[in-house]
């Protein structure tokens, strides 16, 4: 492998990362992970929002904080590096458990990610984000959470703040 394909696998890992925590950012509320994955200059025309990563970080804790869970999916990415530049598309699927008039509902979102990435001191982050819907779904939710424990009585549920056990593991705080 060559250096410069070296460099360039790197930089796609980086860019991979950047996604996964944006994902993870959103499905725990999480703000600080959500401004992360920005350049404090970006700018983001995510479906019903636009503006800038701290106004986006605002929009997430007013209109996601009613979902019961949210789980975002990435699909495959083509990333397309020039220099300190990016651009990338990325498919993602999100899945939101809302509360419904008749019973919660399960809302699902399949579209794609459009960035620009920048490379600035040596890391990777989102300059301009444009997020395309290509459908919606909306069903009826059973409950599936309330059944499982019925079988197997665990608390290995997910939470969308600090109490999710994830933030044990990414703090590496001794088992």
């Amino acid at each position: 492998m060559t250096s410069q394909e070296a460099r360039r696998a790197q930089d796609t890992v980086q860019i991979h990362q950047v996604l996964a925590r944006y994902s993870r950012g959103i499905d725990r509320m999480d703000r600080s992970i959500i401004l992360s994955v920005y350049w404090e200059d970006a700018y983001d025309r995510h479906a019903v929002f636009e503006g800038g990563p701290s106004a986006f970080a605002d929009w997430v804790a007013a209109n996601m904080s009613h979902y019961r869970a949210s789980s975002h999916m990435l699909g495959q990415s083509l990333i397309e590096v020039v220099g300190d530049e990016a651009r990338v598309e990325t498919y993602f699927t999100a899945f939101h458990h809302a509360p419904g008039d008749d019973g919660d509902v399960m809302l699902l979102v399949a579209g794609r990610y459009l960035d620009a990435f920048q490379r600035r001191r040596a890391d990777w982050r989102i300059h301009r984000r444009e997020v395309l819907i290509d459908w919606v779904q909306k069903s009826p939710m059973g409950d599936g959470l309330a059944e499982l424990k019925l079988i197997h009585p665990i608390d290995a549920v997910g939470h969308r703040d600090h109490q999710d056990r994830s933030y044990r593991l990414f703090a590496f705080e001794p088992t």
